[in-house]
Parts: C-alpha cells; structure tokens; sequence
C-alpha cells in the first residue's frame, strides 16, 4: 500500500555517495524496504496523537483513510507480488490502497461518532433505525449495538443489526431503547430512543407518539409527553373546554335571567 507497487515508485531525497555522504539527489524508490519506514512513521504519529489507540486501531486508522490506487491503462495485477513490474494495483494484489499519513492521523483524532437512534410503528413491528449514525472524517461505523432499556420486554437480548423490527408492546408502555455505535479507530457513542404504546382498547402497532434521538446521547422524552400527550389527547383537551364555555355561556344567561323575570313580577304587582 505504500510505494512499492509501481514501476517509477516514490520520487525522494537520497544521496549519491557509495561509500561516504556526497551530494544530494532525488531518486525514484520501490519495494517494502522503502514503504515499511514511511507506515511505520505514520504509525508514530497517530500513537503520538492519540495515545491509547490499540495496534489493530491504528492499523485500522491507516487502511481505512488509504487512497485509491493509480489507474495508468496498464493490465491489472493478477498476482500478490506482481506489483514490481508494469501493472496496476488491486486491493487483492497490493492491499488497502496508497499510503496517505495525513488522512490517517485525522482518523485518529479523538472525534467521537454520533449515534442517531429512532424509533418509529411499521405495521405491528416497531423498527429502531441507527443506520444514519455516523463517524467523523474517513472512519467508519464498525459496530451497532441496541438494547433495551425500560418498558414491556420488546427486544429481549442485544441486537447487533444497525436496524432492527421487533414487535410492539400489547400493553400500555414506555419503550426505552439505547444504541451503542463504535467506529472503525475504537471510539463509541451512545444515544437513546424512545416510543409510546398507549390506549387500552388501541390494536397492536398503534401509538401516541414515537420520537428521534438525541445527537447529544441524552434520554429522550416521547413526543407529546410532558403537554398532555399526543396527538389524542390534544383532541378530546379541546372538546373539554369547548364544552366547559358552552355550560358557562348557559349559566351566565340563566343568572341574568332570574333578575328580569323578578324585576317584571314586581312591576305587574304594582300596576
């Protein structure tokens, strides 16, 4: 992955003396002898940035933010090896890609991912998304992890999909679910979900309210909780108080009444 595989090589600085320094000169190299110091360099760095990356993270960290070989026209490498004659790279032949020590750094970087769960009805399933989570610069997601964490027994053991269809509540129940994601250098994130299955007389797979997770990693509250509910609730708050201020329209009339009807009673009494 770092040069070696083509023909022409790396242009760098060397020194034409063969047997004491002489003067400086370019030259073009090739082979692992020349490509193993330049990764192993790069490997220094991303320790030296981020300290507690592990050796399968760094080389993760490499691989991962390698460029695309060269295309020159030339026949594809059939063979590991092949690389030291006039053919073009493959990631079978050649491995992960060209060697970029800047892009790699940059993926050490203590950048955590962002976990973005949801929660949302499909049917009588329940699907919790975590496939829009995501990592910073050239890393990637390497792993999910969903479990859930309140409510009726939906999801009763880890899932490691980054999306996953369980079967809604019978119940009325507050769904809690925790997405756990870890990129491709080690670094994870955690956020939550959350869904209300609510009405007793509702069929399965209707609901209140779901709602997205946070970017942040907190606890979500339901869409609709802490304002009265839902959207059903919102409906019956409404006719309540339509019918509170027609008794009370009917109740003013009736008190402004009475006193007319005495006030007449007496004035026929006088006459």
């Amino acid at each position: 992955m770092a040069p070696g595989g083509y023909f022409d090589g790396l242009v760098g600085i060397s020194n034409n003396g063969t047997t004491s320094p002489s003067s400086s000169v370019l030259v073009s190299s090739t082979g692992t002898s020349f490509a193993a110091p330049l990764v192993a360099a790069t490997a220094a760095l991303i320790k030296a940035e981020n300290p507690t990356l592990t050796p399968a993270q760094i080389r993760a960290a490499i691989t991962g933010s390698a460029r695309a070989f060269i295309d020159t026209a030339n026949p594809a490498c059939a063979a590991v090896g092949e690389g030291k004659s006039v053919c073009d790279c493959t990631l079978a032949a050649c491995g992960a890609g060209m060697l970029d020590a800047g892009a790699a750094l940059l993926a050490a970087r203590s950048t955590d991912p962002i976990a973005n769960a949801s929660a949302s009805p499909s049917g009588v399933n329940l699907v919790l998304d975590g496939a829009s989570s995501t990592a910073s610069g050239v890393r990637t997601i390497a792993s999910y992890s969903w479990e859930q964490v309140s409510g009726a027994t939906v999801l009763a053991s880890p899932s490691t999909a980054s999306v996953v269809n369980v079967p809604q509540s019978p119940e009325n129940s507050d769904l809690v679910f925790k997405l756990t994601v870890v990129d491709s250098v080690g670094a994870t994130h955690t956020s939550q979900a959350a869904f209300r299955v609510g009405g007793s007389v509702a069929p399965v797979g209707s609901s209140i309210s779901s709602s997205s997770a946070s970017s942040g990693g907190g606890a979500e509250t339901p869409a609709g909780s802490g304002g009265g509910g839902g959207g059903s609730m919102t409906l019956q708050g409404l006719m309540g108080l339509a019918l509170l201020l027609v008794w009370y329209r009917i109740l003013c009339r009736r008190l402004v009444q009475v006193p007319l009807q005495n006030q007449s009673h007496q004035a026929g009494t006088h006459r």
